[in-house]
């Protein structure tokens, strides 16, 4: 039997010593790769904020993450010289649910030295129900009409109409149209029957801009104002442009129970699929809607394929299952496929979107319809065309939806060739913030195609996966080939993998104007 010499005590240690070291070695220099990495996209965020324009577009890529880390720099933009930038905080904080956005919003209200961004501030903080009676008060002494106004429509709302009264009838002759308006129609509401005449002449003629008639059908619908009915309905029956008529509509949905027959009525006689499509949706949320549906439904075209899908809806299971993928992927009567109208596949969509959001694993009837339709899109095209983007929605459902069979479906078309279907399947997977995703993006990474790894990248990066890492710092660095978007959120995800997004978010407060 061989036997094996023994190293001496020295060799051991040597031996150890020399594995030590080069264990060391490669641990720094990973470091120091991580450590470059991370000042890469820290420093790809401060060149887009070199410029104010550039600083305006990078904010805006910044805010579709939503990502509550960023509280910190939207807080200092509310605080910025730049009143552009305090725009863009208000809009921008009033979609974040923080106490901090809300304390925000009040400060701007009170002290902002300009009046469109303490009216803005206001708007949001009444949808929110984030402001006390005595701040309405404070707003009502504010020297801006616009402002004044709203503060009128938040008292009234709490039961303190009172003390807006005098106010309103001062605003009444105010020379901004907007201001007059509202002030008009809150009167009306606290039992001014005398402003109907001005209101309904106001919204009969043509000169009235679409955006203030909206504003005044806006406030109908919110606050209520059963006395203006006839005013909404004055708008509905007219032939100003269908926006218009479809909030009208709406008005009066809110403001009375039973308007079903008086939607069915709008519906038959109207050309505009659109439209037509928009009182269907206010149809089928009144409680007295069965009848008018089920009239709908007998029909051929899209409108009768969604009626026969909100029948079918509320109960979900196999019959709304197959109600939707009718919709989606309509036949003729020889039974082949006919591409399905924009307005009924949007439609679908954002049922689609309300359901899986309230109905989480429920709502899996959609996916049959949704997979379906990402399938039946031209696929050897080089142009993305509408139904390719409403197919790239209809990937992100699927994988917000997240259901066994969900996942499956994306599995199978992520297999597919390189063509228009599998650049939009990669696309809608940027946009899930579901984690069950990744395996999904990775399975992408060992495609030989730039932009399908690029989403792969992007998708891991927004659901916070180690493996993109590398990946993310790769799209940063390549800045001729990658738009400055693809940057900034490659820079941001990468951020927020090594836990500095919060410091970058400093650093960029501190650039600002």
């Amino acid at each position: 039997m061989p036997v094996r010499a023994r190293p001496s005590p020295g060799g051991w240690r040597a031996s150890v010593l020399r594995t030590c070291i080069v264990t060391c070695v490669v641990l720094s220099c990973a470091a120091l790769a991580l450590g470059q990495d991370a000042r890469i996209a820290r420093d790809c965020l401060g060149e887009c904020f070199a410029e104010t324009a550039d600083a305006r577009a990078t904010l805006g890529v910044l805010a579709v993450t939503g990502d509550k880390d960023l509280l910190p720099l939207f807080l200092a933009c509310a605080r910025s010289k730049d009143k552009d930038f305090r725009l863009f905080a208000v809009q921008t904080l009033a979609d974040l649910d923080d106490p901090q956005a809300d304390r925000a919003l009040r400060e701007r209200v009170q002290i902002d030295p300009a009046y469109p961004v303490r009216g803005l501030a206001l708007f949001h903080l009444l949808r929110r129900n984030a402001v006390t009676t005595a701040q309405l008060q404070d707003a009502l002494l504010t020297p801006d009409d616009y402002v004044r106004c709203l503060a009128s429509v938040g008292l009234i709302r709490a039961g303190k109409g009172n003390l807006a009264a005098e106010t309103l009838d001062k605003l009444t002759a105010s020379t901004n149209p907007t201001a007059v308006a509202i002030a008009r129609m809150c009167l009306l509401q606290l039992g001014h029957q005398d402003q109907l005449v001005p209101l309904r002449k106001l919204l009969a003629d043509e000169k009235t801009p679409d955006e203030l008639a909206a504003r005044m059908l806006s406030q109908i619908t919110e606050e209520k104002i059963s006395a203006a009915y006839e005013l909404a309905r004055q708008v509905a029956e007219s032939d100003r442009v269908a926006p218009l008529r479809v909030r009208a509509y709406e008005a009066m949905a809110t403001l009375s129970p039973r308007t079903a027959e008086t939607l069915l009525l709008a519906i038959g006689n109207s050309n505009n699929a659109i439209l037509r499509a928009h009182l269907l949706e206010i149809l089928s949320r009144q409680k007295d809607s069965q009848t008018a549906l089920k009239a709908l439904a007998t029909g051929g075209d899209g409108i009768a394929a969604l009626a026969r899908f909100e029948l079918a809806r509320p109960a979900g299971g196999a019959d709304a299952a197959r109600a939707a993928l009718a919709a989606l992927i309509p036949r003729d009567e020889k039974d082949e496929h006919q591409p399905a109208d924009y307005y009924v596949v949007r439609y679908v969509l954002l049922r689609a979107e309300q359901d899986i959001k309230a109905r989480g694993e429920q709502a899996d009837f959609y996916t049959p319809a949704l997979a379906g339709y990402i399938r039946a899109i031209s696929a050897d095209t080089e142009d993305l065309r509408q139904e390719h983007l409403l197919a790239a929605r209809a990937t992100t459902l699927l994988a917000d939806l997240g259901t066994p069979e969900a996942m499956k479906e994306l599995k199978e078309l992520l297999r597919g060739r390189y063509d228009a279907r599998l650049r939009v399947v990669a696309a809608g997977l940027r946009h899930t913030a579901n984690r069950q995703s990744a395996a999904l993006a990775k399975a992408l990474l060992d495609r030989p195609y730039e932009d399908i790894v690029l989403d792969a990248t992007l998708a891991l990066g927004k659901t916070q996966n180690p493996d993109a890492e590398t990946l993310l710092a790769r799209a940063i660095r390549d800045g001729k080939r990658n738009p400055p978007a693809v940057r900034v959120l490659a820079s941001w995800y990468l951020l927020k993998l090594r836990n500095q997004a919060q410091a970058a978010a400093a650093e960029l407060a501190e650039k600002l104007p």
